[in-house]
């Protein structure tokens, strides 16, 4: 997984430009986490907890949600979690299944520790 941060000289806000098949993480990470170091240290240490008790953790977002299970870390858009039976035969009808791949993305959790600490750090400014 690769990734670039840049940030607008003009407004100060923050952009994340991710590699092909895990644009949704960036996305994430600019929707769900945003620019605040405490919440990306929370995070961080929620994924240390996680390394030691190999357990399960969710948090759901408003727009994406994101899973850690078994040293594994998938990010999805919440659209991809409904049960609605009308919406699912639509998307099988209409061919859909491809613009999923950007609605979901697994990496795994040292990568994304990696990954978080790296945003703390352009964050942060070092």
């Amino acid at each position: 997984m690769e990734y670039e941060f840049k940030k607008n000289t003009l407004d100060g806000t923050f952009f994340a430009t991710f590699s092909m098949g895990h644009e949704v993480i960036g996305r994430w990470l600019l929707d769900e986490v945003g620019s605040e170091p405490e919440g990306v240290r929370a995070l961080l240490l929620e994924c240390a907890s996680l390394t030691l008790s190999q357990s399960e953790w969710r948090k759901m977002g408003r727009e994406f949600s994101l899973l850690i299970q078994n040293g594994e870390v998938t990010v999805l858009a919440n659209v991809l979690l409904t049960d609605n039976p009308e919406l699912d035969e639509q998307h099988q009808q209409q061919h859909l299944d491809y613009y999923d791949d950007e609605l979901t993305a697994i990496c795994g959790l040292e990568d994304f520790q990696a990954l978080l600490q790296d945003w703390l750090d352009f964050i942060c400014g070092r």
